[in-house]
């Protein structure tokens, strides 16, 4: 997206077309474990580039808003290694819980 910005981007694999698709809805109950595996992978990817940042955007608002319900959830101690901000009538804020976000930048959290 911009030099050390990446976008994460969540997809299913449909059998039928052999393509993958962002607009799936599988409802198989898992959302938990999936939410937690990518919270682990932002940490591992944020620990080998810690200069960098993800941008995760729903491809629709509901979308979007479950990932501002899983970035609440997200214990204290990951979000004080973490820098949250979310994109607000155009411009990027500081996260704080119970705002709307169109998306979210998530970097690691340096002290320089």
């Amino acid at each position: 997206m911009a030099p050390g910005i990446y976008n994460l981007a969540l997809l299913d694999f449909d059998l039928v077309t052999q393509d993958y698709v962002d607009d799936s809805i599988t409802d198989n109950g898992d959302m938990p474990e999936v939410l937690a595996t990518v919270m682990a992978v932002f940490l591992d990817h944020l620990s080998q580039f810690p200069r960098s940042g993800i941008i995760i955007t729903g491809n629709r608002p509901s979308r979007t808003r479950l990932y501002q319900i899983a970035i609440n959830k997200t214990g204290d101690d990951v979000k004080r290694q973490l820098k949250i901000l979310g994109y607000q009538r155009s411009k990027w804020r500081i996260f704080e819980p119970n705002q709307s976000y169109e998306s979210f930048l998530i970097a690691r959290n340096l002290v320089d």
